[in-house]
């Protein structure tokens, strides 16, 4: 990788990386019983559980703060997975704070195969619990704080993601 392609990566999941900062924020905070988790197999950082609907929930997510301030010259968020088929969600936040307004963007993985995806800044959406935010600021690359990825597709069952690296294009 040349010295501008790693200046691109804002997490890869190789052997030795931990694992340490990603944290699970699943629908059990408002009494829902949704399930997940994250660990490491050979380089690869799996998300993994069980997105129930039952006590009104729905969702499973995990997070984490980003290592260090992205470009100002990035366009947009590039990651690489290996889905169940699903429709997932990829967030960022530009706080720090557990709860508050997200955007989302949302990418569709194919089962069992390896996928690129490109999400531009700019057509990142903001959302507060799963609800448009109207008037908030436009994505920055400058300002973003917090990465990580979201199920929330009304589909009772065990899910897979699995995630080999992030990085900004």
């Amino acid at each position: 990788m040349t010295a501008s392609a790693a200046d691109n990566v804002i997490f890869s999941f190789g052997p030795g990386e931990s694992l340490s900062s990603w944290r699970i924020v699943n629908d059990s905070v408002m009494g829902g019983i949704s399930r997940s988790r994250v660990e490491s197999n050979d380089g690869i950082m799996l998300f993994t559980g069980n997105l129930s609907l039952a006590n009104n929930g729905g969702f499973a997510s995990t997070r984490s703060f980003v290592p260090r301030e992205l470009s100002p010259k990035a366009k947009g968020i590039w990651v690489r997975v290996r889905g169940d088929g699903r429709a997932y969600q990829f967030r960022v936040r530009i706080d720090n704070y557990y709860d508050g307004v997200s955007y989302r963007y949302p990418f569709k993985t194919t089962d069992g195969q390896w996928t690129e995806h490109r999400l531009p800044f700019d057509e990142f959406k903001a959302v507060y619990r799963g609800r448009s935010v109207r008037g908030a600021p436009k994505l920055s690359p400058l300002e973003i704080r917090q990465v990580g990825v979201l199920l929330a597709d009304k589909l009772e069952a065990p899910f897979r993601l699995e995630l080999d690296w992030i990085k900004t294009y």
